[in-house]
C-alpha cells in the first residue's frame, strides 16, 4: 500500500474514513480480525475533540466492517494542557495501544519525543517538515505519518493568490503565533514571496 493512499482524503469528514480505509490495514491485519483480537486506538489531544470527528471515525470503521468493542477500542488521552501530554502517553503504554492518533502539533511532538515503537498518525499538525517531525511529506520516515494543510512552502502561493485578488495591494500583514516553532520559516517564506511581488511585508 502506498503512503499517498494512506493519507488521501477528499474532505474533513473523509479524513477519518481515509485513515481507516487506507492506514488501518497496517495496524490491523485481516488475520488479527479473524482471531477476534481487539485493537486499541489511542486518541491523543489537548482537550476534547469535536464529537462529529469521533462519530465520523466510528462510522468509517463501521462501514469497513469494524465493530467497536469487538474489533477495536478507543482509548482517549485528552490532556488539559501540553504539560500533561506525557501522562496521557504513559497511559497508552499501560493500555498497550496499537496506534496513536495525534490531533494537533503539541500532541504529535509529545508522541515523537516518547520514541516508542507504536506508529503515530497525525492530523492538524502545523508544518511537520519545518518542525522536524517528519523528513518530508512524501517520505516521512520513521513511525510517523499523517496529513497537514498548513505548510510554509505554500506561503508564497498564498500571497500570490492574495495579490491576484487585490492587484493594487502594496502592504501585506502576516499574523503568526510567536511560540510556534514553524513561525520563523513562515516569515522567511512570506518575506521572499512579498519581495517577489513587489509588496512590503
Amino acid at each position: 500500500m502506498r503512503r499517498r493512499e494512506f493519507v488521501s482524503l477528499s474532505s474533513g469528514t473523509l479524513t477519518w474514513r481515509a485513515i481507516a480505509a487506507h492506514g488501518w490495514a497496517v495496524a490491523l491485519p485481516i488475520c488479527a480480525r479473524a482471531q477476534a483480537a481487539i485493537k486499541r486506538i489511542g486518541f491523543l489531544r489537548i482537550g476534547p475533540p469535536p464529537s462529529a470527528w469521533i462519530e465520523a471515525l466510528r462510522q468509517g470503521l463501521r462501514e469497513l466492517g469494524y465493530t467497536e468493542g469487538r474489533d477495536i477500542a478507543f482509548e482517549f488521552g485528552l490532556a488539559p494542557d501540553a504539560a500533561q501530554l506525557p501522562d496521557a502517553l504513559a497511559g497508552f503504554d499501560r493500555l498497550n495501544v496499537d496506534v496513536i492518533f495525534a490531533s494537533g502539533t503539541p500532541p504529535l511532538l509529545a508522541a515523537k519525543q516518547a520514541q516508542g515503537s507504536v506508529p503515530v498518525v497525525f492530523v492538524a499538525a502545523v508544518d511537520p517538515v519545518a518542525t522536524g517531525l517528519v523528513a518530508s511529506l512524501a517520505r516521512p520516515g520513521g513511525k510517523i505519518t499523517g496529513l497537514t494543510n498548513t505548510q510554509a512552502d505554500i506561503t508564497g502561493k498564498q500571497l500570490q493568490l492574495l495579490r491576484e485578488l487585490l492587484p493594487g495591494i502594496s502592504k501585506i500583514a502576516v499574523m503568526v503565533r510567536a511560540a510556534s516553532e514553524a513561525s520563523a520559516r513562515y516569515l522567511e517564506e512570506a518575506a521572499m514571496a512579498a519581495r517577489a511581488l513587489g509588496a512590503q511585508l
